[in-house]
């Protein structure tokens, strides 16, 4: 039988939507069978559905609240500058965050 840490590994994965078969992969690295690996994927979200949508929120508030400081601050960054450099890979992942913040939450 799995530890509760890998339990629970299980569903913070989950919650930050990494895909089953990544997850199956990390399992069978560990000497599961796949089938066993997505029975066990099931067993989790049926018994942690709940804090696995709250893991799921917290994650993408996060998404949306570094995109907001990374794109706010590469535009500051782009007025400050004396030599009028623009910090356009702060505001593109900046926005690229935001984007799958919103995303994130309006599935979740």
């Amino acid at each position: 039988m799995l530890s509760p840490s890998v339990v629970d590994s299980i569903a913070k994965a989950l919650g930050r939507s990494v895909k089953e078969g990544r997850i199956v992969k990390t399992l069978t690295s560990r000497g599961l069978s796949p089938e066993d690996a997505y029975r066990l994927i099931a067993k989790v979200k049926a018994e942690r559905m709940d804090q696995i949508r709250v893991l799921s929120r917290s994650y993408y508030n996060r998404q949306l609240i570094t995109g907001l400081a990374l794109a706010l601050g590469g535009v500051l960054f782009s007025v400050i500058s004396p030599v009028g450099i623009v910090f356009w890979g702060a505001v593109l992942l900046g926005i690229i965050r935001i984007v799958r913040g919103i995303v994130g939450l309006r599935a979740s």
